[in-house]
């Protein structure tokens, strides 16, 4: 299973609960460039059809990781 990770300051709690919610965006002040919230929700999603799964766990102060699992067959 392919992993994304940093040693950044993590996601709250609160915001991780809610990524991948279509719609749902976070952290974007600026309205004219802010994003739908729509493309990680499709993301999901796809995997999802395709029999894979996107899964993001996150540490305050420590970082987030990102994990891809695909379907072999």
């Amino acid at each position: 299973m392919p992993n994304i990770s940093d040693n950044g300051k993590g996601i709250p709690v609160h915001i991780l609960e809610k990524i991948g919610i279509k719609g749902f965006s976070y952290g974007k002040e600026n309205i004219s460039t802010a994003g739908s919230g729509i493309g990680l929700h499709y993301a999901i999603e796809t995997l999802k059809y395709w029999g894979g799964d996107l899964k993001i766990s996150s540490i305050q102060n420590q970082g987030t990781q990102i994990s891809l699992e695909f379907k072999v067959t």
